[in-house]
């Protein structure tokens, strides 16, 4: 069996770019208000680590997401304080099949991120 693979990408914002590759993706955005309330209920961590996304405490310096069902890569943003200083060394390409959806636009609509590039569709043979 293949092992699981996440794909952890630098971000300066990693909520905004979790939203713009989870309704791309059409992935599930992973809900960790039940860790993150424990872990500062334990004292581990202050709220000043978290941050409240749509009514959901979560952790300031990360966000991931997930496939809804079945195989496919976790995605992990994390926060990173320098700004990026070169071009990017990994970037992920979508390919779409015959029956799903169009990333354009879906990432058209979502005001994607300057940081994402760009969305287009890749014919698949076969």
């Amino acid at each position: 069996m293949s092992p699981d693979i996440q794909i952890a990408i630098d971000a300066d914002d990693p909520h905004e770019l979790n939203r713009f590759w989870a309704a791309v993706m059409d992935y599930a955005i992973e809900d960790h208000r039940d860790q993150v309330t424990q872990v500062l209920d334990a004292g581990y961590a202050s709220i000043d680590d978290t941050v409240e996304i749509d009514g959901r405490r979560a952790w300031k310096t990360a966000a991931a997401c997930r496939p809804r069902t079945g195989p496919g890569s976790r995605l992990l943003f994390q926060h990173v304080p320098e700004a990026k200083s070169a071009k990017n060394r990994v970037h992920l390409d979508l390919h779409v099949g015959a029956g799903i959806g169009t990333p354009r636009s879906s990432a058209s609509s979502l005001s994607a991120p300057r940081a994402c590039g760009t969305v287009s569709k890749v014919p698949i043979p076969g």
